[in-house]
Order: C-alpha cells, then structure tokens, then sequence
C-alpha cells in the first residue's frame, strides 16, 4: 500500500467504463461544467500519443461538490481512450469536441 506525506495510507480505486449509456451520461452532465469545457481548451496538451485524453480535478473541491481543474495538491485523474476508425489525432480531437455524442 502507498503512504501519503504524513503516513497516512493513499488508496487507489479504478473504475472503467465501457457501456455507451452510462458514458454518455456522464459526458451529458460533464458538457454542462466549467471544468470540462476549460479541459477541452487544452486539448491539443490533454490528448496523447495512444489517443487517451487526460484530465485531473482537484480531488478535495471534488469530494466537496466542486468540480474544478486540478490546480496543484491532491487529484483525481480522468483518462479517456478515444477509438476512432481509422486512428488518428485529428479525428479523435473531433470527438471530444462535440461532445457525448461524438464520443461513443
């Protein structure tokens, strides 16, 4: 198990998604929130060489109700795998941009 600074034990959870309603959903509820649009801002910076988008929020804001771009501290890391036939940079940028339904 990870230790924090003060010893405090860190624990990791994963969660992956795969079904297209319950993405869709969140990507719904995500394109109605500052933090998102200012991600999709940077996301020339966000996306990677395997297509997978990233994303951080500051995790005490978060656990507070607030979502917020993570600004230093603590986090929350998002990674979004983007699949685009054929695979490319140009196309999987498009997706994101237009939003749930451009995603799934």
């Amino acid at each position: 198990m990870a230790e924090g600074v003060h010893h405090n034990p860190i624990v990791y959870l994963s969660l992956e998604i795969k079904k297209e309603r319950q993405i869709e959903r969140i990507l719904e509820k995500w394109e109605r929130m500052d933090f998102w649009q200012e991600a999709k801002r940077d996301i020339d910076e966000r996306l990677d060489d395997g297509l997978t988008y990233h994303v951080r929020v500051d995790k005490e804001k978060a656990y507070q109700g607030n979502i917020e771009l993570w600004r230093g501290g603590e986090s929350i890391e998002i990674r979004l795998k983007v699949a685009t036939y054929p695979s490319s940079r140009e196309g999987s940028m498009e997706i994101i941009l237009q939003g749930p339904q451009g995603v799934v």
